[in-house]
């Protein structure tokens, strides 16, 4: 059992910035709950979700899950690539761009930086 666990006082009065530690491997980075563990060895951080969508109960409810999942030998990663992360999140963000030089320069960056594609232009 942690000997310092956060509590939902120190939760609302958090705002964003820096972390808070609630035990256990368990934190609260930047807005969003991080579990750490060790695995085969290795330090993992695992996302457990953002502070606006889960707060601290259901934060420790995942990390126990990821805990135990970790202990059981499952690989704990998502099955979704990079690049079908973007395409998800492009489907979305697309849509508030109105401005076509600002769309184009966003799939430029993408193309040529994260997913490591040339642009068309410089084919």
């Amino acid at each position: 059992m942690a000997k310092h666990k956060l509590t939902v006082k120190q939760i609302d009065a958090y705002r964003g910035q820096g972390t808070l530690r609630d035990g256990e491997g368990r934190m609260l980075r930047n807005g969003r709950w991080v579990l750490r563990i060790q695995v085969a060895g290795r330090r993992r951080d695992i996302g457990l979700g953002g502070l606006a969508v889960v707060g601290l109960k259901e934060a420790r409810r995942k990390a126990d899950e990821a805990r135990e999942a970790a202990r059981r030998g499952i690989v704990l990663s998502s099955s979704m690539t990079f690049e079908q992360a973007w395409q998800e999140f492009w489907k979305d963000k697309r849509q508030t761009l109105t401005n076509g030089k600002h769309i184009w320069q966003w799939e430029q960056t993408m193309a040529a930086h994260a997913l490591c594609r040339q642009s068309a232009s410089a084919q």
